[in-house]
């Protein structure tokens, strides 16, 4: 006997639904054929298989005839609606924190997602697939997330970020015009990966709604709804979650061992030992983290070097250029040139 669906966050369902509702369709119109019934609108926490989902939203783009229904939607909708995930990803301190945290508790809404921010330090890049086994088209519902993902980063860094690319694996033939408008940047369809590559100092933008105090108590409540699904973090992680508290703190100057161990809720000690066990070390992982930066600001950037050095939380050119001559043998300068 196959196993049952696995169910997943329905709230955008419910969101959706809403929205058709406003719009003066019936509810026999807007529920006919997904899965869905009234019951829908008034329940606390929706869920439903990934499937029932992604079809709901596809049947609301036939329903309203408006082929860029779910983008549409997500640019006017509030993150906050998506719960705990939200209030992470508005309370992390920057741009890129906020794209991490969105990587690290997506699970906490739906295991459909494989979200990859290995890349976002090095290239800029925050990439996703979807993993569940799905026989709806799931593009509607991709663009919903992407927009409102993207429209809750540009509101809380209170500026107009605009990526480098954006690029999905699914086919549009009406529309494009309008999203890549929206982005600010040329958007691919019919890609080998859906990402969306930022510029690097966008990923350093302070957010207005950044909170670490708050922060580290939600992180906590999604670390042990992760663990309880089975889905937490492995030790084998734990460079990434230093780099990831690294990164939140480099520009301000404060990622010190201590600071860094503070926010993940450890003393200085532990977070050595446990780094020993991985094999690396605080100071590795600074360094490392420190030199992909650097690399990258220099090729892809023409901020001078002294606001280079500042983003990378070095006291002064000077201590910048020994660090960057001891990794490549060069100064940033030559390497810049060159």
């Amino acid at each position: 006997m196959p196993a049952a669906p696995v169910p997943h966050n329905a709230i955008f369902a419910q969101l959706a639904a809403r929205h058709l509702l406003t719009q003066g369709f019936t509810p026999a119109a807007v529920f006919a054929g997904t899965g869905f019934g009234q019951a829908l609108l008034n329940q606390e926490e929706p869920a439903a298989p990934f499937d029932a989902i992604a079809g709901f939203f596809s049947r609301a783009a036939e329903l309203t005839g408006d082929p860029l229904f779910g983008f549409r939607l997500g640019c006017a909708s509030d993150l906050r609606l998506a719960g705990l995930l939200g209030y992470i990803a508005r309370t992390s301190p920057t741009a890129g924190c906020f794209l991490r945290n969105l990587a690290r508790y997506a699970g906490v809404m739906s295991d459909a997602w494989d979200v990859d921010t290995s890349r976002l330090a090095s290239h800029g890049e925050f990439a996703w697939s979807c993993t569940a086994a799905s026989g709806q088209q799931t593009h509607q519902y991709i663009e919903f997330l992407a927009a409102l993902f993207f429209s809750a980063l540009r509101e809380a860094a209170g500026t107009r970020i605009e990526p480098q690319e954006a690029a999905f694996v699914h086919q549009r033939r009406r529309g494009a015009e309008e999203m890549s408008a929206f982005f600010g940047c040329p958007v691919r369809f019919g890609a080998p990966a859906s990402r969306i590559v930022f510029k690097p100092e966008d990923l350093d933008l302070p957010l207005a709604s950044g909170d670490r105090l708050l922060l580290r108590v939600l992180r906590a409540f999604g670390d042990q709804m992760l663990h309880g699904r089975g889905l937490g973090r492995k030790s084998s992680d734990l460079t990434a979650q230093v780099e990831e508290a690294v990164s939140a703190r480099l520009s301000g100057g404060t990622a010190s061992l201590a600071n860094v161990a503070a926010d993940l809720g450890m003393s200085p000690r532990t977070l050595s030992r446990k780094l020993a066990r991985a094999g690396t070390s605080y100071f590795t992982v600074l360094e490392e983290l420190r030199k992909a930066l650097a690399i990258r600001y220099l090729r892809e950037t023409r901020l001078p070097l002294s606001e280079i050095a500042f983003l990378l939380g070095y006291s002064g050119l000077n201590s910048f250029s020994e660090a960057f001559r001891r990794w490549t043998g060069q100064s940033p300068g030559q390497f810049r040139g060159g």
